[in-house]
């Protein structure tokens, strides 16, 4: 036996030990011994043609670490750990020396790959790595690349050579014209080689150079010239550039003025529509482009009128309200341009501060926007004209390339934020492949446009707000407010962080200073992921180490969007996924203290926008890379920032700013794409590294979604903030609850309210759909071109308004309008006698009939002359302030003169009778008073004629003044107790009495859903936010009843004191819908069955048995 073998082994080796020393290291074994026959195995040997050029060095490898070799034979590693001994013979007769396990190596897959890697010829194995071959495959390679090393040197000496004898024979003709022309200086190349190819002689250019040395001849430039000095004319100004072009750098002024006027011009939407204007502006090429996003900003104008002699149009007026009034928008008289310079003095029309710009931007490797319209806008409230431009430019490049944008980008404004939430209000289609992936994401809202549309707020905006709430104190984390203190020590806990920078974080003197917000976040962050630096954190945010763990998770989010350029898209979408469950979950546990509601809707709509993109993008173009960092409205201010350069050397009015647009872009397109070495960023921004905006920052290969599982991707995001809230603060997170998503934490959209309805005569149709003057009606409804053309016979023609003349003649003289708006409208005239030398009168106009002011009759302002009853007296006074329902306003209507809390303030004038006319010389008599609305009668003043030269006098006329003061001594005493007739009975009631009386009515005659003030349906009220203190929100009530009398205390409870409680007050389970007490039970009863109302809500017996009785 194996067991019997070892142990006679064992005998031997121990006797041979013995008997070596005793016959001087010669053994003799006895005949016994000599019958002990060592076992052992053999192995396998190599192939003649191996066996001195075996890879030794691949045995090193894991996949061959089985092998052994000894003494130039083969063995399997099981052989070795057993000493060679042989155990199993193999079943050959070749092999009975052998072990089984090293017999079957010839077999073994990767001992024949090996046998048969060696007996490969050098040829055969020519893009074989290094490591693989060997010593005689090694050799070889050596040995041909040092006969390619010779050869080359071979052929440089002999090209040294050659070169050395062509320079021997070479006239000095040619060798002059060599050298030039092979020089890199500027223009002397180009010249050269125009000699050479025309065969000029050496005279000829030498002459040639001589002059442009001089400057007296100047070469064709270079397209780079070009380039250079069209920037320089826009950026500069042609003074700089003609300084270049005498210093014989540059190409002339002329020539860049020439590659300016070949640009396209660009359009304004004042008589186009959106269609034309997006198409006019943008190669209709464009819309093939993949990942088109659609991007709405406004910039600041220098808030000026001028005449546009191109469209021969006025330039400048608020677009929404130069629409309801076409007639100003062009004059033909001096009158009208009169009438224009009171509309804007008393706010009819208005001259705005700022310009929208709409632009579509690609999400790829460039960043340059493509600018479709622009109109200048005095609000922010255009609610019909944003909806048209986002619709209708979705639409066209849906219909030009079938395929959708990939989002509409904006900025925070609230009317913007109404209008997307109409827009976002389709559930994606499941059927299609981007709805297929969006409804397999757990909570995330698939509301987007009619084309798959969603929208995407700027992720520096919303870093910027995030640390304004968290410097300011209003973040509220477990019960516990972060203090400017809390958050000084934790940031300072970072590594290499001077004190003085964080105290320009926590006390910023710039809020807009995207660096420092940027800086905020990974400090933050940086603190919050380390164990041992939370053990440090001040006492009072020990207990909410949790919590703040998540918050820094959130701030990572948004950070992925454009700080971690090293991200793939894959980790990108990870880090959004998991910062939205977790802002989810933290927001929950917090009761909305970690960030304000209109902050979180921007958030989660921004992560959820980032995974429908990476869905479109996977759909339509997979192998392309997504640029995430071009979201938002940066790409935009990056082209506001050129326009301000541009700009700066002439007029940054509304209209110099369209028609600079073109040549903004194209300063933009040469710095970003053709010339991106001339546009490097500062020092201070390659110091800090926190913003990688450009996508040149970012590797294009790992933003490609490729065959990547956009559903698993944000799934593994939702799976570590389940994990991370479980850890953290032992929540679940519920993915299967009903009515809640990311953007309804609580069941309900916040963030984001409804459009206010308005009267429907305040406005018209916008972009590019003309009115009548008298059509003042609205709606909601868009109006297509088919509509248009149908009622293409009862529209104005804006071509009809706007006239096609330039000038106007005034005294038989041609004057420009140019110079008529200049003069009427500038702020600081360039000169004051120039209208007294047109119009041979003063400043103030007055019109050739009659010579009345012309003036808003249906508008009064301060200012304004009023006849007023006072004493049993008639006076004419002017008022000085308007109050109104509490609120100091500028102006109020007509309409609103009986309004019973219309108050005015008014000075009496000194007036003088003379010749029937009472005539105001600019003076006062006594001091200011107040009287009732009711009591004032606006007066038409003329301007006097004969007034001395130099003094401008108003007068009135004294006949119409008497007829008004009879009908004036009608109205009732200012101090007379008025009582106001009810809507509902024939009875009269004080204002201070009529709530209570239509409170009666509403109980008696089970009345629902009318005015609590009057008792009307055509009022409207509602509650308004005023602040928020101690987690308690206050409101004030707004309301456009004429009955309406705000409280001093909101009366919640019947008393002896308070006989009626029937107030506005806000549902507490709609939490939008503000609704009166005495209707909340019927309220309740048709959309909260089953809930019942509080005791504050429910009248009382004692009060209903008051009111009814």
């Amino acid at each position: 036996t194996q067991d019997e073998d070892r142990n006679q082994l064992a005998d031997l080796i121990e006797t041979v030990d013995q008997r070596l020393p005793e016959n001087n290291g010669m053994c003799e074994l006895t005949d016994k011994e000599a019958q002990v026959e060592l076992s052992f195995c053999k192995g396998i040997g190599f192939s003649k043609p191996v066996k001195h050029n075996f890879p030794f060095h691949l045995l090193t490898e894991d996949w061959a670490s089985h092998i052994i070799v000894n003494n130039d034979r083969v063995h399997h590693v099981t052989c070795f750990e057993a000493n060679y001994l042989l155990k199993e013979i193999g079943t050959t007769n070749d092999d009975c020396l052998v072990n089984k396990c090293c017999s079957n190596l010839k077999y073994n897959k990767h001992y024949k790959d090996i046998e048969e890697r060696a007996q490969l010829e050098f040829e055969d194995c020519l893009f074989t790595n290094n490591k693989y071959l060997t010593f005689n495959q090694l050799q070889s390679r050596i040995g041909k690349l040092e006969d390619v090393k010779n050869n080359l040197k071979l052929t440089g000496v002999n090209n040294r050579r050659r070169i050395a004898h062509l320079g021997q024979t070479l006239t000095s003709h040619q060798r002059l014209v060599s050298l030039i022309a092979t020089n890199n200086v500027p223009r002397l190349n180009q010249l050269l080689k125009t000699a050479v190819k025309n065969q000029r002689s050496i005279h000829f250019i030498v002459s040639k150079v001589m002059d442009a040395i001089d400057g007296i001849y100047k070469a064709r430039p270079s397209q780079e010239d070009k380039d250079l000095a069209f920037l320089v004319l826009k950026i500069g100004g042609p003074s700089l550039l003609d300084i270049c072009y005498k210093a014989n750098m540059l190409p002339s002024v002329s020539t860049a003025y020439r590659m300016a006027r070949s640009l396209k011009p660009f359009i304004s939407p004042i008589t186009y529509t959106v269609k034309e204007c997006l198409w006019a502006n943008i190669d209709e090429s464009y819309a093939d482009s993949y990942a088109i996003s659609v991007k709405l900003d406004e910039t600041f104008v220098t808030p000026r009128l001028r005449f546009d002699e191109k469209t021969n149009t006025i330039q400048g007026l608020c677009y929404q309200h130069g629409r309801d009034h076409p007639g100003l928008l062009n004059f033909d008289t001096f009158e009208e341009a009169v009438e224009l310079q009171q509309a804007v003095k008393y706010e009819k029309v208005h001259v705005p501060k700022e310009n929208l710009v709409v632009c579509l931007n690609k999400l790829n490797e460039t960043s340059v926007v493509k600018v479709a319209m622009s109109w200048p806008t005095c609000c922010k409230d255009d609610y019909d004209g944003t909806r048209e431009v986002f619709e209708s430019i979705s639409k066209e490049i849906y219909d030009k390339s079938g395929k959708p944008v990939m989002n509409f980008n904006t900025d925070s404004d609230g009317v913007r934020r109404i209008v997307l939430k109409s827009m976002l209000s389709h559930h994606v289609d499941p059927s299609t492949p981007v709805g297929k992936i969006i409804t397999q994401l757990p909570l995330v809202d698939d509301l987007c446009g009619t084309n798959q549309e969603t929208v995407q707020f700027d992720a520096k905006h919303m870093v910027k707000r995030v640390w304004i709430s968290s410097v300011e104190e209003t973040v509220i984390l477990g019960g516990v407010t972060l203090l400017k203190t809390d958050l000084t020590k934790l940031l300072l806990l970072a590594d290499d962080v001077q004190e003085l920078s964080v105290e320009n974080i926590i006390n910023p003197k710039d809020k807009q200073n995207v660096p420092s917000a940027t800086k905020f976040c990974i400090l933050f962050i940086e603190v919050m992921t380390d164990s041992e630096k939370c053990k440090k954190l001040p006492f009072r945010l020990q207990s909410i180490i949790p919590e703040l763990c998540l918050y820094a998770e959130v701030l990572n989010g948004l950070l992925h969007f454009y700080v971690f350029q090293d991200s793939s898209i894959t980790e990108q979408l990870v880090a959004m996924s998991k910062a939205a469950y977790v802002l989810f979950g933290l927001f929950k546990l917090s009761n909305g203290g970690c960030m304000n509601n209109q902050l979180y809707h921007d958030v989660q709509s921004s992560f959820i926008d980032a995974v429908f993109c990476a869905a479109k993008a996977a759909v339509f173009f997979p192998e392309k890379p997504l640029y995430l960092v071009q979201n938002g409205t940066d790409p935009l201010e990056k082209m506001f920032g050129r326009a301000r350069m541009v700009l700066s050397n002439q007029s940054d009015d509304s209209l110099s700013f369209i028609n600079s647009i073109s040549s903004i872009q194209q300063c933009d397109e040469l710095l970003s794409v053709d010339h991106p070495e001339w546009s490097r960023k500062s020092r201070m921004s390659r110091r800090l590294c926190l913003d990688y905006s450009s996508p040149a920052s970012w590797d294009s290969e790992k933003l490609k979604i490729g065959n990547s599982d956009v559903v698993s991707i944000w799934k593994v995001g939702l799976l570590d903030a389940s994990s991370c809230l479980l850890k953290l603060k032992n929540y679940t997170l519920d993915i299967f609850e009903l009515g809640v998503s990311l953007k309804k934490p609580h069941g309900k959209l916040i963030g984001v309210g409804d459009r206010k309805s308005k009267p429907p005569t305040d406005t018209v149709p916008l972009i590019g759909v003309g009115t009548s003057a008298s059509d003042s009606s609205h709606t909601d409804t868009l109006i297509t071109e088919s509509d248009v053309q149908e009622v293409d016979d009862e529209l104005v023609s804006l071509s009809d308004i706007l006239g096609s003349s330039k000038t106007i003649t005034i005294d038989n003289k041609e004057v420009h309008k140019a110079t008529i708006l200049k003069q009427l409208l500038s702020s600081e005239p360039i000169s004051k006698d120039r209208l007294k030398r047109v119009r041979g009168m003063s400043r103030i106009v007055a019109s050739e009939e009659s010579n009345e002011l012309d003036l808003v009759e249906d508008v009064l302002h301060n200012g304004d002359p009023v006849l007023i009853k006072k004493n049993n007296k008639c006076l004419i006074a002017a008022i000085t302030t308007i109050k109104m329902a509490n609120k100091v306003l500028k102006s109020y209507h007509v309409d609103d003169q009986n309004h019973p809390t219309l108050q005015l303030e008014v000075r009496e004038l000194n007036i003088t009778e003379l010749n029937g006319l009472y005539r105001w010389d600019g003076t006062y008599i006594g001091d200011k008073f107040t009287i009732m609305g009711e009591f004032a009668t606006p007066v038409k003043p003329e301007l006097d004629m004969n007034a001395p030269e130099g003094m401008t006098m108003f007068s009135f006329d004294k006949s119409l003044i008497m007829d008004m003061g009879v009908l004036l001594k009608e109205v009732p005493q200012p101090n007379a107790v008025n009582k106001l007739q009810c809507k509902l009975c024939p009875k009269k009631m004080i204002l201070a009495d009529m709530r209570g009386h239509i409170a009666h009515h509403i109980l008696k005659e089970n009345i629902v859903g009318c005015c609590g003030y009057c008792g009307g349906h055509t009022c409207h009220s509602a509650l308004k936010k005023t602040s928020r203190k101690k987690g308690i929100q206050y409101y004030r009530i707004e309301s456009n009843c004429l009955y309406f009398i705000p409280f001093s205390k909101t009366p919640k409870s019947f008393s002896r004191n308070v006989k009626c409680t029937n107030h506005l007050m806000r549902c507490r389970l709609c939490h939008e819908t503000d609704i009166w007490k005495f209707d909340l039970q019927q309220h309740f009863a048709e959309h909260h069955q089953g809930c019942d109302l509080l005791e504050e809500e429910v009248i009382t017996k004692e009060e209903r048995a008051y009111i009814e009785g």
